[in-house]
């Protein structure tokens, strides 16, 4: 045999949960509104007061220098010291670019005329 077991229903009183969460909202709005007044006090009338008064200068005061004085700086010079030791000789270049071609030199001048040899004969070596 088979035993049936009904749950249990619990029927709560809607009056009393909203009784509870209305006083609990009334605590909490309470407490907001003293902290709210509490900081419009400090911050409008005890917070000023223990503060230092500000006092602003509004006067503008021009000093006219008129033209500054010479310099009177002195330079003076020393012994020039020992010549340093020569330092390594840097990398050869790279070759530059040829130039251009130069002009045409002016024309040599002519020749002395020769002599006219005698044709007649060819082994006639004096």
């Amino acid at each position: 045999m088979r035993h049936c077991y009904k749950m249990p229903i619990i029927i709560k009183n809607e009056s009393e949960e909203s009784a509870s969460s209305k006083s609990t909202l009334a605590v909490i709005a309470t407490l907001v509104g003293v902290m709210v007044v509490f900081a419009v006090v400090y911050f409008a009338w005890y917070a000023p007061s223990q503060a230092a008064p500000v006092v602003i200068d509004h006067q503008t005061v021009v000093h006219d220098q008129g033209t500054p004085p010479p310099s009177t700086t002195t330079i003076i010079q020393g012994q020039p010291g020992a010549t340093g030791a020569t330092g390594a000789q840097g990398a050869q270049g790279s070759k530059g670019n040829q130039g251009n071609q130069g002009d045409q030199g002016n024309q040599g001048n002519q020749g002395a005329a020769g002599s006219n040899a005698d044709s007649g004969n060819a082994n006639n070596v004096p």
